[in-house]
């Protein structure tokens, strides 16, 4: 993951300067410089840094291209919501619609915890088809296996779980099996809902060389935050004292505790400033002014 980037890249650089004709081409998402790029190559004069703003400012041909691939009816006035300038969210909006054969966008359907929402709904949907794994829809099985993959997530503070406790997790919400490849956590395989991986397994002693295992996580980085910022503020944020649930002493507020808790969680940190103004009404900086 992100911690492979700052340890290795400037050996790759290294190795490539041995070749001219060959570019290293990366990209990571805003606020993880820190975090992705080893001290100085942002300065190398061999170091190109360019900031890509995905279809900001062409949001109307990027929504009414992705909605004629996808059969789905333009609307009559032009959404200018700003998350349709993401690329991958336009993309989650796009697939949640068409798995449900809709042809027209629902009335709320706009903010992005709400597509986050439909996704994992239309997943479920599908899944609970007879010719599927066949189970009673309002039970939402994908919605709690979800849900404890991301407290999963965010006990261990990784973005990812080893395979086989996220199939425990997963198995002990359905555990029927129809099949080998007719279980919860491989339909969810299937759908793309959760995606394979490696992992640095942890290690016994400091000088022991890393070792990597099969893990899974959620398809997107951005996906993931939120669905562990939705657990931590689930589970820690108290309605009846807002700013005491960010104390420092508390989880919310170790996530802000100091700029390199901030820097490390810069994910996590986009994800509360969005979803606890939904939830709140109010700013994150205004409730945890440590946080300006």
């Amino acid at each position: 993951g992100k911690y492979l980037w700052r340890k290795h890249l400037s050996g790759m650089l290294q190795l490539l300067r041995n070749y001219p004709r060959i570019a290293l081409i990366v990209t990571y998402r805003s606020g993880y410089d820190d975090v992705v790029l080893p001290d100085g190559l942002a300065s190398s004069e061999n170091v190109v840094l360019c900031n890509h703003n995905g279809f900001a400012g062409q949001e109307y041909v990027a929504t009414t291209t992705f909605f004629d691939y996808y059969g789905i009816e333009r609307p009559g006035v032009p959404l200018l919501v700003p998350e349709f300038s993401n690329p991958l969210f336009l993309k989650l909006f796009c697939e949640a619609l068409y798995k449900r054969h809709l042809t027209r966008i629902p009335a709320g359907l706009v903010g992005i915890t709400s597509v986050f929402d439909s996704f994992i709904d239309t997943v479920n949907h599908v899944l609970a088809h007879p010719e599927r794994l066949n189970f009673a829809e309002r039970t939402k099985p994908v919605q709690h296996a979800v849900l404890g993959l991301a407290k999963r997530m965010a006990e261990t503070g990784q973005s990812w779980v080893d395979w086989a406790t996220a199939e425990t997790i997963v198995q002990a919400i359905l555990p029927r099996v129809l099949g080998w490849d007719r279980t919860l956590f491989m339909e969810l395989l299937s759908e793309g809902l959760l995606t394979e991986d490696l992992g640095p397994l942890a290690l016994s002693e400091p000088d022991e060389p890393i070792r990597h295992v099969p893990v899974v996580r959620f398809p997107y980085e951005k996906f993931a935050d939120h669905l562990i910022v939705r657990h931590l503020l689930d589970s820690h944020l108290r309605a009846d004292d807002l700013p005491g649930s960010f104390d420092q002493a508390r989880i919310l507020g170790k996530l802000l505790a100091t700029e390199y808790d901030a820097v490390n969680y810069s994910g996590w940190v986009e994800a509360l400033s969005i979803q606890v103004p939904e939830r709140t009404g109010q700013e994150l900086a205004d409730l945890y002014p440590h946080a300006r």
